[in-house]
């Protein structure tokens, strides 16, 4: 254990944590503008409202169907950033969600300009980018709905003898998020859809950014 917590892995973790709670604070906000989060935050808004939970708790339920669907398949793709997303996220979300509400500063949607809620966004969107990219670098694992796309593509290459873009799995995985997040009532807007051809070269933009950062001791 002692070997395992090796100064670089403690800053790992550290990193990870931080990355997974900002995560969740940037859902928060870009759902708040109507603008709309991610497909998979914005379908389960749609099924945590339906259902009466927190958005916190379905996530984590969600989440936890997806890791045993993912687990019975392939555990290398989990560690501990797999538990820190799976928990982190959604509740820190929700907290955010909750100390906004208390100070009473934010307007709702309604109240929101069009500049207003591009004012928000922008920032919101950079944040949550770079604590995604923060999160995948630590090197700890996936989250369960980042997970199962990579193991369709494998499946659907075996299936098909064809070489296939990753990409393209996951543009239409985050397509049927989103359609079901329409279908449940979730907060889909001009970021989700964006979101769903966007967000993996986006990410993969800012984790070249993180890369040459530093942050992170390479092999």
């Amino acid at each position: 254990m002692k070997k395992y917590l090796t100064k670089e892995m403690r800053k790992r973790i550290l990193l990870m944590l931080v990355g997974v709670f900002f995560m969740g604070v940037g859902v928060q906000f870009l759902n708040r503008t109507n603008l709309g989060p991610d497909p998979f935050s914005a379908m389960n808004y749609g099924f945590a409202e339906m259902f009466g939970i927190s958005f916190g708790t379905f996530q984590l339920l969600f989440n936890a169907v997806l890791f045993l669907i993912v687990l019975f398949k392939d555990r290398t793709l989990f560690g501990l950033g797999t538990i820190g997303n799976m928990v982190i996220v959604g509740y820190s979300a929700d907290f955010t969600g909750w100390v906004v509400d208390k100070l009473g500063f934010f307007p709702t949607a309604e109240e929101m300009t069009l500049g207003i809620k591009i004012g928000i966004m922008i920032p919101t969107l950079i944040l949550f980018l770079f604590a995604a990219a923060l999160y995948m670098n630590c090197g700890l694992g996936t989250s369960p709905y980042d997970a199962l796309p990579l193991l369709l593509h494998q499946g659907i290459e075996k299936a098909t003898k064809k070489q296939i873009p990753y990409k393209f799995v996951r543009m239409l995985y985050d397509g049927i998020a989103t359609v079901v997040a329409i279908f449940v009532g979730g907060t889909v807007g001009v970021v989700t859809v964006l979101m769903v051809f966007t967000l993996g070269p986006c990410v993969d933009f800012v984790s070249g950014l993180v890369k040459k950062s530093g942050i992170f001791e390479t092999k």
